[in-house]
């Protein structure tokens, strides 16, 4: 598989997420604001939420956020709830008039069925978007919406039949070669989710994607999981597969998030030093992807992963470093883009000086398709400040959100939070 293209690829579908898309709708006030200032419940933050959500006419923004608040509704307890929104979602689908806009909600609707409590009521939803994504024109969203539907069987009918169901996937072309693996290697962390790990390393055999990547992967998932039930010999088993993927890859931007992987889920263990042994490795690599954008997000991911692990000592380090190798950058969409992860991984580890400064600087304007990325920025300095025990200023950031969207998102992963204080940085930011 050609790396460069597929870079790009990943790229695109990246930038075109619920996490960087923006809204149409006009601003809701802050004075709507439904609760006290000073009630920090999660009941009053989901009433937040709705109020905002009530206010957004376009229909991208409000399909994209109601996927968003149904998971903090199914988190919170509120099903029925929850399904009531995304089945809305469905329904409004067929009314948002740019195609590609159309296509990337379906995407993130497939996309939240995963991280949803199992149900039945997910049935209908997996229909109607099983039926969308087989219309879809663009060949590589068409493999994206139908792969993550494979992937939401598994959670709601069960990982055994979603397994069958990947190995019928088509693979003929770069992308859906490229897609089926991704779906593989997200069916085997089910699995060890789950506690099956036997299951989850049998899936490695199956996943035969050019893009080795996935692969390794799925092994450092499967490792994560083990980490956490102090289970060292998956550990051990694994880690020699995925680290000579590593070091095969073409483009170190892949290494540094394979080594990174593996050196989180010994850090979780409680295998310090062989962990920041593969955090260096990780750092190594980075700094010699081929282009300065990747030599930086890659580094800030580190940290992001670091943060998830627990230690946050050597993340300021690793952002600097991420710094100064944007300060190379010649593109000033890069740029941009780069500065707002890197803003969102000092949020998630802390740093919370250097996140607000670095969204200060961001541009309140449109940067592709989200209105604002200064407003995603926010979003995500929100969530950090929650997380470090900081609940009044992270709703205080989340409700001073003028574009609604990012408003809704930003009180929903905060309920996600408070719910689930152990709850990892979103898979997209690594």
């Amino acid at each position: 598989m050609k790396i460069n293209i597929l870079t790009l690829l990943i790229f695109t579908l990246f930038v075109m997420s619920s996490a960087l898309t923006g809204c149409t709708s006009e601003p809701v006030s802050v004075t709507e604001i439904a609760c006290a200032e000073n009630d920090v419940s999660t009941s009053c933050i989901l009433d937040n939420a709705e109020k905002t959500i009530a206010a957004i006419e376009g229909h991208y923004d409000w399909v994209t956020s109601a996927a968003e608040l149904a998971l903090a509704l199914d988190s919170q307890g509120e099903g029925n709830q929850a399904w009531s929104y995304l089945e809305q979602a469905v329904k409004r689908l067929p009314n948002i008039a740019d195609v590609k806009k159309r296509d990337g909600a379906a995407a993130d609707l497939a996309l939240t069925l995963k991280s949803m409590a199992s149900s039945s009521a997910a049935d209908p939803i997996i229909s109607n978007l099983q039926s969308y994504g087989g219309a879809v024109e663009a060949a590589g969203k068409r493999a994206d919406i139908l792969c993550k539907i494979v992937t939401a069987r598994a959670v709601h009918e069960s990982p055994e039949k979603a397994r069958k169901l990947a190995l019928s996937l088509a693979q003929d072309s770069e992308i859906e070669n490229s897609y089926r693996g991704r779906t593989q290697r997200e069916i085997a962390a089910i699995f060890a989710k789950q506690g099956d790990v036997d299951s989850a390393i049998s899936i490695l055999e199956e996943i035969t994607a050019d893009f080795t990547y996935y692969k390794a992967v799925a092994q450092t998932d499967i490792m994560s999981q083990a980490a956490k039930a102090g289970n060292k010999d998956v550990l051990d088993t694994l880690r020699t597969g995925a680290e000579a993927i590593a070091e095969g890859q073409d483009n170190k931007y892949f290494s540094a998030g394979i080594l990174r992987d593996i050196g989180h889920s010994y850090i979780v263990l409680g295998e310090d030093e062989v962990g920041a042994n593969y955090i260096r490795k990780a750092r190594l690599a980075a700094a010699q992807a081929p282009k300065f954008q990747e030599q930086s997000r890659s580094t800030s991911r580190i940290a992001t992963r670091l943060a998830d692990a627990g230690p946050l000592g050597d993340t300021l380090d690793i952002l600097n470093d991420a710094l100064k190798f944007l300060e190379q950058e010649e593109s000033q969409m890069m740029t941009s883009f780069s500065l707002y992860e890197i803003a969102g991984s000092a949020a998630f580890s802390n740093n919370i000086e250097m996140s607000k400064k670095l969204v200060d600087e961001l541009p309140d304007a449109t940067f592709l398709s989200a209105t604002s990325l200064r407003a995603a920025g926010q979003r995500d300095l929100a969530w950090g400040l929650v997380r470090h025990g900081n609940l009044n200023a992270g709703l205080s950031m989340a409700n001073s959100i003028t574009a609604p969207r990012e408003r809704v998102h930003a009180l929903s992963r905060i309920v996600r939070l408070i719910n689930n204080p152990s709850m990892d940085a979103l898979p997209r930011y690594l």
